[in-house]
């Protein structure tokens, strides 16, 4: 034994070993890490775009429309180009902006509001960190139970309610006195809402929309506006779900739809979940998109780890040509001597794709 290990010592090549087995490592890591972030990068891509649409298509109009006759426009659009991928509206949504918004009675302080109804948020595209610590479900089950949540600068303003404390509304009205100066009133009908989390984002809509704002439900609205016997809501934004947006026939069907809708005399824009995220792809990998941008980067550095796997196994061989004769000289069987060498292989590959897991995520 003590001449198995002085023949060990002397050889130096435990040394060289370790210095390419690291060397091994941090270009395996790289791949793993490039693997991850292009992986993320899509995520990141998709998200973005769910969160500036809002749906399958947002279309603006140049006048406030009725549910049927929004509907009845792109049903329109969906029969001239008569894809197979999209032959009906699944669903439809609309956000209404109260301005100047809402009164506090206690405070006398003024919001930006904006009314979800009921059933509308299913077909807006939620996120999970556009309402933190909830899903859209429990939220909007609290939005028509007469629940608001609000905005980063709305809740600043409101002196960061806790859940569930009460908010008495009424509705603000722009004033103008006999000099044309405007102020605010409120109208005689109140409210009680009750907070129920924050709003990071509405989809569909800016940072700047939703940020200052709150959002209440189709029951508070309809008690703001005094228990109307019938009502008919109008807006000239809606949004439209029409397929799975992850389909490649979908997205082709989605790009020609909204281009028909485009040449309408009454649509102002109408934008389409595949044409955002084709644009922000570009824009976030520059030429190639973040997704090729990436797996160039994946392709060259898989390039040069196989070609580093190869030279570290030629030069681990060359190099413990002394350890593994010794090894053999005491009994170890040829195919044992190759498990450990693919043993040790494995080992820094396995560690590799944990740090490289790791840096990506």
């Amino acid at each position: 034994i003590s001449d198995i290990r002085r023949g060990l010592s002397g050889s130096g090549s435990s040394q060289s070993v370790s210095r390419l087995s690291l060397i091994m490592m941090l270009t395996l890591s790289i791949v793993t890490l490039a693997a991850v972030q292009g992986h993320t990068g899509t995520l990141v891509d998709e998200r973005t775009t769910s969160a500036q649409n809002g749906a399958d298509l947002q279309v603006q109009f140049d006048s406030e429309l009725s549910e049927s006759e929004a509907m009845s426009l792109v049903i329109q659009s969906i029969q001239t180009v008569d894809d197979n991928a999209i032959t009906d509206v699944d669903s439809m949504a609309s956000v209404s902006y109260l301005f100047p918004g809402v009164l506090d009675r206690d405070s006398g302080g003024v919001y930006s509001t904006w009314v979800l109804f009921d059933g509308h948020e299913d077909t807006l595209i939620w996120d999970e960190q556009a309402i933190p610590g909830t899903n859209v479900g429990k939220m909007a089950e609290d939005w028509r139970q007469g629940a608001y949540t609000a905005g980063d600068g709305a809740r600043d303003a409101l002196d960061r309610p806790a859940r569930g404390s009460a908010l008495n509304i009424s509705i603000a009205n722009l004033v103008f006195d006999e000099f044309d100066i405007p102020s605010v009133e409120a109208s005689n009908t109140t409210v009680t809402v009750n907070y129920a989390g924050r709003t990071d984002w509405i989809p569909g809509f800016s940072a700047a929309e939703s940020d200052n704002s709150i959002v209440i439900g189709e029951s508070t609205y309809i008690g703001l506006l005094g228990n109307p016997t019938t009502f008919t809501h109008t807006s000239d934004r809606w949004f439209f779900e029409l397929c799975s947006e992850e389909n490649d026939d979908c997205k082709a069907a989605l790009e020609a739809v909204s281009a028909d809708l485009r040449s309408k005399g009454s649509v102002i824009s109408a934008q389409d979940w595949s044409s955002a995220h084709e644009s922000n792809e570009r824009n976030g990998g520059l030429v190639f998109g973040t997704p090729g941008l990436l797996s160039m980067m994946f392709v060259v550095a898989a390039l040069a780890s196989v070609s580093s796997a190869f030279v570290f196994l030629s030069l681990v061989l060359s190099q413990r040509k002394k350890e593994l004769a010794i090894l053999q000289a005491i009994g170890a069987s040829p195919n044992q001597v190759v498990r450990l060498v693919l043993f040790e292989i494995m080992s820094i590959l396995m560690v590799s794709m944990v740090l490289g897991v790791a840096l990506g995520l």
